[in-house]
């Protein structure tokens, strides 16, 4: 099977037209996952303040509650940053999951008669996608 112009240029070339294509959708999976990564580790952070704040023989309110505020506040935005990142890696590679494979990519379990619903799934999409190559 020939490759198309662009791809005969290097793989690099060819991933690099392809993330300029989906640019705002690449920048904000890997914004969102930077972001996320970053809460992540400030969590930690925001639970060792925390307990040295419990720390203390009685904190005052506000701090108490403010240490608390910020541990939750750093976790659902780590929870929700990584939600937007999988959202959209999923318009940024939009016909990822529809590349027909052969049948050593389908899971054994599906090859030995114990189908579970993932391997179904990926078998139906292996289908549908040769199925449309067959029409093209």
């Amino acid at each position: 099977m020939p490759l198309p112009g662009h791809a005969s240029k290097g793989a690099v070339r060819f991933l690099a037209r392809y993330v300029r294509r989906r640019f705002f959708s690449h920048f904000v999976v890997v914004a969102s996952m930077l972001a996320g990564v970053l809460c992540n580790v400030g969590s930690q952070y925001a639970v060792k303040h925390l307990v040295d704040v419990l720390g203390t023989h009685q904190p005052p309110q506000p701090v108490l509650w403010g240490a608390v505020a910020i541990l939750l506040g750093l976790v659902a935005g780590d929870s929700i940053l990584w939600r937007i990142a999988g959202w959209a890696s999923t318009h940024a590679w939009p016909a990822a999951h529809l590349v027909p494979h052969d049948d050593h990519h389908v899971p054994l379990a599906a090859r030995d008669g114990h189908r579970d619903v993932l391997a179904v799934t990926v078998q139906q999409h292996v289908r549908r996608a040769r199925a449309q190559a067959q029409v093209a």
